[in-house]
């Protein structure tokens, strides 16, 4: 019983590092949704770590199953403003794509760019 103890209180630790409140979100929310809660920060930050370069196109997939072209972006409001500068994904030419940060699931790069023209051929990039 003394290892369930144990076990209980490590995981309980988890949580409370994961959400960054010494165990707080677990006593306001419970241990499910605080664990929910918890693998979905933890996936958030490791999808985070692994962005692509800003203005590179890259192919995304969201989260209603459209396939995209996208690149990350950065925007820095004015010193009028008071907002800090924040990423945003939008389409390759910056044409405001309605994409929320957490609508787009996974993204790959794009190796071999190809581009068609007027008579229907196509030419690499």
């Amino acid at each position: 019983m003394e290892k369930v103890h144990d076990y209980k209180h490590m995981l309980l630790e988890l949580l409370a590092v994961i959400h960054g409140d010494g165990g707080h979100y677990v006593g306001e929310h419970g241990v499910e949704k605080a664990a929910q809660d918890a693998a979905t920060e933890v996936l958030r930050r490791k999808r985070d770590q692994d962005l692509p370069p800003d203005e590179t196109p890259v192919v995304i997939l969201l989260r209603n199953g459209d396939v995209r072209l996208g690149e990350l972006r950065w925007d820095h409001p004015g010193y009028e403003d008071c907002y800090d500068s924040y990423r945003y994904w939008d389409g390759p030419y910056n044409d405001g794509q309605d994409w929320a940060w957490q609508d787009v699931m996974a993204w790959a790069p794009i190796h071999n760019v190809c581009k068609f023209n007027k008579v229907g051929n196509y030419n690499d990039l």
